[in-house]
This record gives C-alpha cells, structure tokens and sequence, in this order.
C-alpha cells in the first residue's frame, strides 16, 4: 500500500507538471502575441503619424503662404488707387476756359476774337496762307473748338475796294479813316456814290492736330467765306448726328475743293472731310 501511494503521488506529480508547462507556455503566447498586437499597434500609429505629418505641413504651407501673399497684394492695389489725387476734367471747349477764368478772377475773357489768333485764309491761288506765310494747298487736320460770324462789309460790285469787318453789325473791328461803326461808313461810302453790301463769314478756332505738322497743338483761326460755311456746318451735323461726336472733338481735314467760276471770278472753295 505505501507503493501504491508513492506511485500515486509521482503519477501526480507527474500529471501536474504538464499543465504547468502549458499554462507557461499559454502565457508566454499570450505575451507574445500581446507585444507583437503592441509593436503592431505602436507601428501602426506611428506609421500613420509619419503619414499624417507631412500632409498637414503641407496643407499648411500651401493653404497659407499663397492666400497670405496675394491678400497682401491686393491690399497694395487698393491703397495706391484710393491714395491718388483727384484730377480735375479737362477744359474741352472754349465755354468752360472762360469760366473757369471767371472762377480765378479773369473775367470778360473773350477767346477766338479779332486778333486772339493767326488767321488761315484761302487764297484765289487755291493755296492757303497765314501772316503771310504759304501753307501750300495740302490742307490741314484739325479739331475745330469755337465758331463766330464775321461780317464783311464791302462796296457793292468792287472788287477791289475797300473792306471792313463788325461781329456785331453795329461796331467795326478796326477803324476806316477814323470811322469806327457800321452806319458811319455806310454814309461815307454812300456820299462817293458807293453803296454798302454785308457778307457774312464764319470764324473757326481750330486746333490742329495732325502730328506730322509743324503746327501740331498750335491754335488758329479759320476764316471761311460764304460760299464754304454751308459746307462746312453739313459736315459738324454728320459728325454729331451720324457719328455722335461732340463738336469740339471732331477731326476735319481743311483742303482745297474744285475751282469755282462767278462771273468774271475764279475761286477755289473750301472742302472738308472727317478723318476719326
């Protein structure tokens, strides 16, 4: 019977050592699979880490610098614009230069009047002339600014008589034999049997603005007579009813039309054309 029980014991034992082996051996795998589900896990996670950085620094490099840099260009734009002066318009007609010389105290500034200007005649050459000076008979562009009438007051049926010129009708331009106004020269003229024919002109400050000329941005007048102002009004009605240009930005080319028989006299009309 002791056998029996040492036996017994020592197959106890024997049996028992196994299970102990096992349960080691469970908690060795469970160790390991636990370290390897942590080294997974920690890789995981510092993998997606090492993913995660780059993108957002390079969200945030590309996202900021670009808008930051191009509001602040923007911003520049806009205070340089809103930090320019005001300019005041430009004088387009001879209307608004008068007033505004009124407005700094130059008042009854008349501009386009007798003598403000040299005059550009049509000779019976067919050339044209300026104090004297031959234009030739290739004309000229330029931008018309004012227009007066000029009366001409002549001896009827003379050529080549004396002539005298009023814008008003009632007072000359310049003195005859120290007479100074319409009705006085009439009566002189009527007492040495001449009789006294008014003739109207048309005046034309231009400016001319062909770049070419020696004449560029210089101003004239243009002194048309009445066998060329029809012409010339037809032309200023195109220009704004057809065109809708304002009048005083209208560009006509002055030349030299086909030469005109009156009885026993040849002239050469004006012509005109607009040229923008």
């Amino acid at each position: 019977m002791g056998l029996k029980k040492k036996v017994k014991d020592q197959a106890t034992t024997v049996t028992q050592e196994p299970v102990v082996t096992q349960e080691a051996s469970t908690t060795q795998e469970a160790s390991t699979t636990q370290e390897a589900a942590t080294t997974q896990e920690a890789s995981t996670t510092q993998e997606a880490a090492t993913t995660q950085e780059p993108v957002v620094t390079q969200e945030a490099s590309t996202t900021q610098e670009p808008v930051v840099t191009q509001e602040a260009a923007t911003t520049q734009v806009v205070e340089v614009k809103t930090n320019l002066p005001q300019a005041k318009p430009p004088v387009t007609a001879v209307g608004n230069f008068t007033k505004q010389a009124a407005e700094q105290g130059f008042e009854d500034i008349e501009v386009g009047g007798f003598g403000s200007f040299p005059i550009i005649v049509l000779g019976t050459d067919g050339k044209f002339e300026c104090d004297d000076e031959d234009w030739g008979s290739d004309g000229f562009v330029a931008v018309p600014q004012t227009t007066k009438a000029l009366y001409m007051c002549k001896q009827v049926g003379v050529n080549d008589g004396p002539v005298a010129y009023t814008y008003d009708k009632v007072n000359l331009t310049s003195s005859v034999d120290g007479i100074t106004t319409v009705a006085e020269l009439k009566s002189a003229w009527a007492e040495d049997g001449e009789e006294m024919e008014i003739k109207k002109y048309l005046e034309v400050l231009v400016e001319i603005v062909d770049e070419n000329s020696k004449y560029f941005g210089q101003f004239f007048i243009v002194k048309l007579p009445p066998s060329s102002t029809n012409a010339f009004n037809g032309q200023l009605f195109i220009a704004n009813r057809k065109f809708g240009l304002p009048l005083n930005e209208v560009e006509i080319h002055f030349g030299v039309g086909n030469k005109r028989t009156n009885g026993a006299n040849k002239y050469y009309p004006w012509k005109f054309k607009i040229v923008n």
